[in-house]
């Protein structure tokens, strides 16, 4: 069963993502595309990738390594097979000054299918409404009919959530 999961695509991806999350945390935090403020966007697996870095972020800041405010203006998270517990989503938005924007689709059967059987957990985020002061939460059903739809919806999905600069 172990080298099922280890030889899962699915599982490979995943696991890939999240050690690209940690790296792209390190360069943000190493202001390696300079001062300014980034806007960090993903679906699906991209969507861990930001999540995880979000997270690496706020772990070094609580630490002491490093600074993560100001850093990630906004985030959008789209599909995202991470959970939705309201703790971890704290720490995210800690290291976000702007929006942190969860869009999710209760009916998604592939990222029910794929989370609970990789996590062996309910409640995906992409599933999901998260629970937690200063995430913004859309529904994106009547937009995306499928977690493959995805790919094609994000800048549609990002004109629904207005994520303009003034």
């Amino acid at each position: 069963k172990l080298a099922d999961a280890i030889d899962n695509p699915w599982s490979v991806a995943h696991a890939r993502a999240r050690k690209a999350g940690v790296l792209l945390a390190t360069a943000l935090l190493g202001r390696a595309h300079g001062a300014r403020p980034v806007i960090l966007v993903g679906y699906s697996l991209g969507a861990a990738l930001v999540h995880e870095c979000l997270h690496e972020m706020a772990r070094q800041s609580e630490e002491g390594r490093a600074r993560g405010a100001g850093v990630v203006h906004h985030a959008v998270l789209m599909g995202l097979p991470a959970t939705s517990e309201p703790e971890r989503w704290g720490r995210l938005r800690r290291v976000v000054s702007g929006r942190l924007i969860n869009c999710y689709r209760p009916s998604d059967l592939v990222l029910r299918v794929v989370y609970r059987g990789a996590e062996g957990a309910l409640g995906a985020a992409g599933l999901r409404a998260v629970a937690c002061e200063g995430v913004e939460n859309f529904d994106v059903s009547r937009h995306v009919r499928s977690h493959a739809e995805y790919r094609h919806a994000v800048g549609p999905l990002l004109q629904l959530v207005d994520l303009r600069e003034a």
